[in-house]
């Protein structure tokens, strides 16, 4: 990557050392990381995404100190990593190193709080958790676009990653 996209570099200044990846994304660090190859294989990423958009999530991410996630995300991305039977095992390997590893966090917003937000009809428990957690101006990296919206609506420091890899191409 040799001129770095000005929507990342933009991001990157707003951001701060945390960020919060929300599923649809996650998912294509998860299985890239597993193998490269899988992106191409898993129903979740193969028609959306290729290796340069995993090289690109890489090195997003790879500026960041910690990944702060949610129990609602990572449900998410377990429901889809596993509908591949026979790369299950893989990906779940890959899926339990990462998830345990140091510079992911998990953090709990509860149901209640999140039904109480304006937005909760519109969106569900996910986005609100992202959006809440978010409010203490943690970054967020979604390809979500009513997400986004509502995000940079709330003054929160967003990448939409569809501007990413349409920039890129």
């Amino acid at each position: 990557m040799t001129t770095i996209n000005p929507f990342i570099i933009d991001f990157l200044e707003k951001a701060g050392k945390e960020v919060i990846v929300d599923a649809n994304v996650l998912i294509l660090y998860f299985v890239g990381t597993a193998n490269k190859e899988y992106i191409q294989k898993v129903k979740a990423t193969k028609d959306i995404y290729n290796e340069k958009d995993y090289e690109t999530i890489k090195f997003i991410l790879s500026k960041f100190k910690d990944i702060i996630t949610t129990p609602n995300i990572l449900t998410e991305v377990s429901n889809f990593v596993g509908q591949k039977d026979y790369l299950k095992e893989d990906l779940f390997d890959t899926f339990m190193d990462l998830i345990c590893s140091s510079c992911f966090i998990e953090e709990f917003v509860d149901s209640p709080k999140i039904s109480k937000d304006r937005a909760f009809n519109r969106f569900g428990l996910t986005d609100i958790a992202i959006a809440k957690l978010s409010e203490q101006k943690i970054g967020v990296i979604t390809q979500d676009f009513d997400l986004f919206r509502e995000l940079e609506r709330r003054e929160i420091p967003v990448l939409n990653f569809n501007y990413v890899i349409d920039y890129e191409k």
